[in-house]
């Protein structure tokens, strides 16, 4: 997001999924073996994630995916406003209090309990968590094994329940950096968005139109 002001990118009061990471500099080393010092830092995945989660639940986040790599993180989360307008301006308070006063113990225990949502059968997108890991297993032993051809015929029913012309799909997931800029979908949201931002167009959206009509 770091090409434009995160206000034409994040609509405010609207429920969005927005897909962030962030990553260490100076080779400095996230979790995992690191091969230079030897150390291994394993142990801080699950503090790493206990911290997601937590910082989740205060915010009215919804982690929909999440991986810890080796010296950076990535995450898929769909904002909740609407919960937000449930709240009082007591709780407003309380929860960021909260967060002010987070501190982390030498074992890595948090003062407070994790009760964030992960991903599930009402997660970010409008098929099944079991349908979610078929999609990605098989698109990745695709890749993987360098197999060009057809999408198999049970994962179709599935790529048109989220959107995406099956044809187009190898193409989504192999290209997917060069097909497509900070904002992707259907065409006609795209003008939307861009007319909200005032902006003419974003780029990638021939490929939007192609792939999600």
């Amino acid at each position: 997001m770091a090409s434009n002001p995160r206000s034409h990118t994040v609509q405010l009061g609207a429920v969005g999924v927005f897909h962030c990471w962030s990553r260490c500099v100076r080779r400095a080393w996230f979790r995992g073996m690191d091969p230079v010092s030897g150390k291994d830092y394993e142990y801080r995945r699950n503090w790493i994630c206990e911290f997601e989660e937590l910082l989740a639940s205060l915010f009215a986040v919804e982690v929909g995916i999440h991986a810890e790599e080796s010296n950076h993180i990535h995450l898929v989360v769909r904002i909740r406003p609407d919960v937000v307008e449930t709240w009082s301006d007591e709780e407003v308070a309380r929860r960021w209090l909260e967060i002010t006063h987070l501190i982390k113990s030498k074992t890595g225990q948090r003062e407070r309990s994790v009760t964030a949502r992960r991903a599930s059968d009402l997660g970010l997108l409008p098929i099944s968590l079991e349908e979610y890991l078929e999609l990605l297993d098989a698109s990745g032993r695709i890749v993987r094994e360098g197999k060009r051809g057809a999408i198999p015929e049970d994962l179709a029913p599935i790529l048109e329940r989220i959107g995406v012309r099956t044809e187009h799909w190898l193409d989504v997931i192999t290209n997917f950096h060069t097909c497509f800029g900070n904002v992707v979908g259907a065409s006609q949201k795209l003008s939307q968005r861009a007319a909200v931002n005032g902006r003419r167009w974003y780029r990638g959206r021939p490929k939007c139109a192609q792939v999600f009509g």
